[in-house]
């Protein structure tokens, strides 16, 4: 199976064959995908295990969204801003601020990995984001389901803007019973597409709904595959790869290049107005004949007992 198709589809077993390849002595691979992450800024506190492939993680989802700037970004990782400038009465800036970025991924792979996930919405889970009519014509995105059903997740992204969704409780006692509705695809995805249709219905946002995700001039084509159930499995791209050190070298500390360099400075600032939303009327489950019996089972099962 192609991992764009693993992806989108989110096969668990992909990705921990991938970390096996990485490095199959030990817990050297996991050790290495936790060195990363913290290269990506990220804090919290992860332990060094293969479960990490299957995000057998806490972290919180302001992490999560930093983490994932490095995709829209070009392969810059971005520190999220609460605030963008002070100003006072008469509207004199006092104080601004610009997001300070990091590279840690070349473009190339940051495009491909965008082109894998633009599938996740287009073939795999994420099918559902197109009955609630967002106006932008390029998304990206992932779902995400813990054992459970504890932790629901999307993270979602156009060229220009960049947001996630949690849907769960920090005492994990408290989860969805419904496998159906249990899942980041149908609990956390909904959030997100109606925080995104409101946004770039807004003129305010200045979000532009034809843009594109850029492909880096170095790659010779689009990053294009067919799924194993087509008539050809071919991989049609450039193999990506991460970036090296020498890549990045004299780029260890954060810095503040031109904004012209990212797709996330370019977001704009979203509106604050609160009024709930009204429900989408195409926003509508899925009939139960249709619906995947085999995505609704359990991610993990407890063994049974045998009876005496």
């Amino acid at each position: 199976m192609p991992m764009a198709q693993a992806l989108a589809e989110s096969r668990n077993c992909a990705s921990a064959y991938i970390m096996k390849q990485i490095n199959g002595n030990g817990n050297e691979a996991a050790k290495q995908f936790v060195e990363y992450l913290k290269k990506c800024n990220v804090q919290a506190d992860i332990p060094a295990y293969p479960s990490l492939a299957l995000g057998a993680v806490e972290i919180s989802l302001y992490e999560m969204v930093q983490a994932y700037t490095m995709f829209p970004g070009g392969g810059y990782n971005a520190q999220p801003l609460f605030i963008n400038r002070i100003e006072d009465k008469n509207g004199n800036v006092l104080e601004s601020f610009s997001p300070q970025r990091r590279k840690v991924i070349n473009e190339t792979t940051a495009y491909s990995v965008v082109s894998m996930m633009q599938g996740v919405i287009s073939k795999g889970t994420g099918r559902s984001l197109y009955s609630y009519d967002i106006k932008a014509q390029s998304i990206a995105g992932k779902t995400g389901t813990t054992n459970d059903n504890s932790d629901l997740w999307f993270m979602g992204y156009t060229p220009q803007i960049l947001a996630g969704a949690w849907v769960g409780c920090d005492d994990r006692y408290i989860r969805f019973t419904d496998n159906y509705f249990g899942q980041g695809a149908h609990a956390s995805l909904p959030i997100w597409a109606y925080f995104m249709n409101k946004v770039t219905s807004d003129p305010a946002c200045n979000l532009d709904p034809n843009a594109n995700f850029d492909r880096p001039s170095n790659m010779a084509g689009d990053f294009n595959i067919n799924f194993v159930n087509s008539d050809s499995t071919e991989l049609d791209t450039e193999v990506p790869t991460l970036i090296n050190d020498e890549e990045i070298k004299g780029e260890s500390d954060y810095e503040i290049p031109a904004a012209e360099n990212t797709a996330v400075e370019k977001s704009a600032a979203i509106n604050t107005n609160t009024t709930t939303p009204k429900p989408i009327k195409s926003n509508v489950p899925a009939k139960k004949e249709t619906i995947n019996k085999e995505a609704q089972k359990p991610k993990a099962l407890f063994p049974v007992k045998k009876k005496n």
